[in-house]
């Protein structure tokens, strides 16, 4: 018998929580509110963790019985380059605006983080939660 098939046919004890996470999501972002940063986009790593509804794991191995990895990377990414926002702040809550209506999405965290910011330190960071987050 596949692992697959045993899989399926084990029994299964509810999900207490379930997510996805994205760690470290680079991108080119107009981002800052001094004139350097305004003139050329700079280098922003974004974290998103999405508390998902245990009540709506997945009973079929298709993508469309869960949320779409590519669809949240892609908003992500049109966010983002969206137009130049001043703060961290601003492009954190966009993001979190963007994400919480998904599907099977009960909760998020997003963290923007500029690690050419400063010289002496390895980034600055930001985050933002909404929802049900752990």
């Amino acid at each position: 018998m596949s692992n697959a098939s045993n899989a399926s046919n084990m029994s299964k004890k509810p999900a207490n929580s379930r997510g996805i996470i994205f760690t470290k999501l680079a991108v080119e972002a107009s981002l800052g509110i001094h004139p350097h940063e305004k003139q050329h986009p700079q280098r922003v790593l974004i974290d998103l963790v999405l508390a998902l509804d245990p009540k709506t794991e997945p009973t079929s191995d298709t993508i469309t019985a869960t949320l779409d990895y590519d669809v949240v990377r892609q908003g992500i990414l049109a966010v983002t380059r969206h137009q130049h926002y001043d703060l961290q702040e601003t492009l954190a809550r966009r993001i979190l605006d963007y994400v919480l209506p998904l599907s099977h999405v009960v909760g998020a965290k997003v963290m923007i983080c500029k690690p050419d910011a400063y010289g002496d330190c390895e980034a600055v960071a930001y985050y933002l939660t909404a929802g049900k987050i752990e």
